[in-house]
C-alpha cells in the first residue's frame, strides 16, 4: 500500500499507482486501505484529465470512498481520510450523505469532526475529540476554528487544555499566532521563544 501512496502522493503518478494496485487487488480486494487507495489514485487521475473522463473517473474515486468507510467499521484513520476524500470531491451520486461514524464513542481525535448543517453538533464533537486528545493538536484548531467567534467559550477551552500539550510546539506557534492576530506581540515573542528553547536542533 505504501508503494501506490508513494506513486500518488510524492511522485505525482497516479497512472502507475492504478497499474500497481491493480496488480494486487486479487489479493487486497475488500481490503479498506487498498480501496482509499485506489480512490486516491482515481481523483489524482481525474485532476490530470478533462471532460467525461475525468468525471468518470471522479466518480470511480467517489464510490471507493464508500468502500472504504463501510469496510472500516468505526473511527479509523482511513475512514477518516475517506470521509475527508469525499467531501473534497463534492459529489451527490448516492445523494446526501453524512458522517458516518460521528455517532462513535470515544470520539478519535483524528477523526472529522462536521455533520452537515448542524453546527451544534459538530462543536460537540469537536470537544469530544479534544476530551480524548492527548498529543493531537487537531482537535484544538477544529474547536478554535468553530467556537471563535464566541470568544467567551473560545477562552474556557483554550484555558482547559494549558499545560496537556506541553512540549508539542504546534500548541506554541498555535498560541504565538493567536497572540499576532490580537496584537500581543511580546506573548508571541515568548511563544516562540519557547519553542526554539524545546527543540534546539530543529
Amino acid at each position: 500500500m505504501r508503494r501506490s501512496e508513494l506513486l500518488t502522493s510524492m511522485q505525482d503518478l497516479p497512472s502507475r499507482s492504478q497499474e500497481f494496485l491493480g496488480s494486487i487487488a486479487g489479493r487486497y480486494n475488500g481490503h479498506p486501505q487498498f480501496a482509499l487507495n485506489r480512490g486516491l489514485a482515481y481523483a489524482a487521475l481525474a485532476g490530470k484529465k478533462g471532460g467525461a473522463d475525468a468525471d468518470n473517473l471522479s466518480r470511480q474515486a467517489h464510490s471507493d470512498t464508500f468502500d472504504a468507510s463501510f469496510w472500516s467499521n468505526g473511527q479509523t484513520r482511513v475512514a477518516a481520510d475517506a470521509h475527508a476524500l469525499r467531501m473534497r470531491l463534492r459529489r451527490d451520486d448516492f445523494g446526501y450523505t453524512n458522517n458516518y461514524y460521528a455517532a462513535d464513542y470515544p470520539f478519535r481525535s483524528f477523526y472529522p469532526v462536521h455533520e452537515g448543517g448542524h453546527p451544534s453538533l459538530s462543536v460537540e464533537n469537536a470537544l469530544l475529540a479534544l476530551q480524548n486528545s492527548t498529543h493531537d493538536f487537531q482537535p484544538v484548531r477544529q474547536v478554535y476554528s468553530l467556537l471563535r467567534q464566541f470568544p467567551g467559550p473560545t477562552e474556557q477551552v483554550l484555558t482547559s487544555i494549558k499545560g496537556r500539550f506541553a512540549g508539542n510546539t504546534t500548541y506554541l506557534t498555535f498560541m504565538a499566532s493567536r497572540s499576532l492576530k490580537s496584537g500581543k506581540t511580546a506573548w508571541a515573542e515568548q511563544y516562540y521563544r519557547q519553542g526554539i528553547a524545546e527543540t534546539p536542533k530543529h
